[in-house]
């Protein structure tokens, strides 16, 4: 009876034993909590890039975001011109303003060598719709090249560079009145600033829901073949996204700003997401085997229609 009494006593006691001792180590030694913790910390220890703002006015490389800080090129819902496979080149002449207003008393050399009056540039429009030209979008053009999309028998495409607010006041309304199109490359630090010389945004949409293409001219204008890679893609793509932001057309042309580039530039461009750079170069033959420096026909220092149909004719010949 004492031996049962006593082997009860030491099952007892085993049962307890083995009720203290075999609980799984981890539950007591390191908590679900402490292992979660440490799992977040793994993944929170590089966080994730935030959208970096525009650069003052006087941009640096401090503040200069890296490729992967600049927010990529919102999609497109226009189907991209893929290329079919053949080369094709075609001539249509597209004419490059910069000021259409008549002359400030105090204008230097650039003003005057870059402006149109209102009164010539309406000779221009009345002549072209007169004589059966029509004008053609940046996009048609590309459509036309890339996959042999018709064109009309007299096209012609027009550009204002910079823009001014000029183009809003004087070029726009001109421009309806003769029914035709344009593509206006506006600076956009310059429309962000509110700059009383240049559009505004209201401006700007206005005019793109009328019609008018609102292209880039980058974001601070610089000479880009002096930008880094992380400028030179903050200058092309920031502009593009403000662009797309203001009007939501997407912008598919970059027009390089004081017509300077390189192989660096141009690749730049291809990578930003455009369709084609343009040029300050003077031509009206355009190829798709060289999208990346497309021709147009400068219209400079109140042009008169006869030089304007003459310097066309002389570069159409070329």
């Amino acid at each position: 009876m004492r031996y049962r009494i006593l082997f009860y006593i030491g099952l007892l006691l085993l049962s307890g034993w083995l009720l203290m001792g075999c609980r799984p180590p981890e539950l007591v030694a390191t908590p679900v909590v402490a292992s979660e913790g440490s799992a977040q910390s793994s993944t929170t220890a590089t966080p994730e890039p935030t959208e970096t703002p525009l650069p003052s006015a006087t941009p640096t490389a401090t503040n200069s975001p890296t490729p992967t800080e600049v927010p990529p090129p919102t999609a497109t819902p226009l189907p991209q011109p893929t290329p079919d496979g053949q080369i094709r080149s075609v001539r249509v002449p597209i004419l490059m303003y910069h000021y259409i207003s008549e002359l400030p008393p105090d204008a230097d050399k650039w003003r005057v060598d870059l402006t149109v009056s209102p009164e010539n540039f309406e000779s221009h429009l009345r002549w072209l719709s007169e004589n059966g030209y029509q004008s053609i979008t940046l996009a048609d053009l590309l459509m036309a090249l890339q996959t042999g999309a018709p064109l009309p028998e007299k096209p012609i495409i027009i550009t204002l560079d910079d823009g001014y607010r000029d183009a809003y006041v004087h070029a726009f309304p001109l421009l309806k009145q003769y029914n035709m199109r344009a593509t206006v490359f506006v600076i956009t630090s310059l429309l962000d600033e509110n700059n009383v010389d240049f559009l505004s945004w209201d401006m700007a949409t206005e005019m793109s829901a009328a019609g008018i293409d609102i292209e880039s001219h980058t974001v601070y204008h610089p000479d880009l073949r002096d930008s880094d890679y992380e400028r030179l893609r903050h200058e092309l793509v920031e502009s593009r996204l403000a662009i797309e932001a203001h009007t939501h057309i997407p912008s598919r042309f970059l027009c390089y700003p004081s017509g300077l580039y390189n192989p660096d530039v141009m690749q730049a461009v291809r990578e930003s997401g455009y369709w084609a750079g343009i040029t300050t170069m003077q031509g009206t033959l355009h190829t798709n085997a060289n999208l990346w420096e497309i021709k147009r026909v400068r219209v400079r220092d109140n042009a008169t229609t006869e030089q304007l149909l003459a310097l066309i004719a002389y570069l159409d010949a070329m």
